[in-house]
């Protein structure tokens, strides 16, 4: 088993994840309202996803298609 570790991803506390096998990312919701997305072998960030008006509570990879949805709390 691999573990991995990253500090300080997000400005506020990380409240919602998902991977994708088939792209090799990790997405990550935070309660500053960003999404964050990351490479897993390199854990390095790739993109910042800004727009979201309140925190982050679902982030979900829709394979196999290389679509990520997200939804925050402000309905």
């Amino acid at each position: 088993m691999l573990f991995r570790s990253k500090k300080n991803c997000h400005k506020k506390d990380i409240i919602s994840g998902d991977y994708s096998h088939n792209l090799g990312l990790i997405a990550t919701g935070s309660r500053d309202s960003s999404v964050r997305v990351w490479d897993y072998e390199k854990v390095k960030l790739e993109h910042e996803l800004l727009g979201h008006t309140s925190e982050v509570v679902v982030v979900k990879f829709l394979t196999p298609f290389p679509i990520l949805l997200t939804a925050d709390n402000s309905g």
